[in-house]
């Protein structure tokens, strides 16, 4: 357990995989601040399509 690498996802704000289902009033990224009141439209394909990133054997 020493080694190992604990990520807390959170879809919205970690990538948007399919904007056709973006709730109304979805911010484009980088455009503002998170808050508890705006979305940035990330879902779990986001996660999917980005899993590489999470992969910690691939970046150094």
């Amino acid at each position: 357990m020493k080694d190992t690498v604990w990520y807390q996802i959170f879809p919205d704000r970690f990538a948007n995989g399919d904007a056709s289902i973006d709730p109304e009033g979805t911010l484009p990224w980088n455009s503002a601040e998170p808050s508890q009141t705006n979305f940035f439209g990330g879902d779990f394909q986001g996660v999917i399509d980005h899993i590489d990133y999470l992969d910690g054997n691939r970046h150094g």
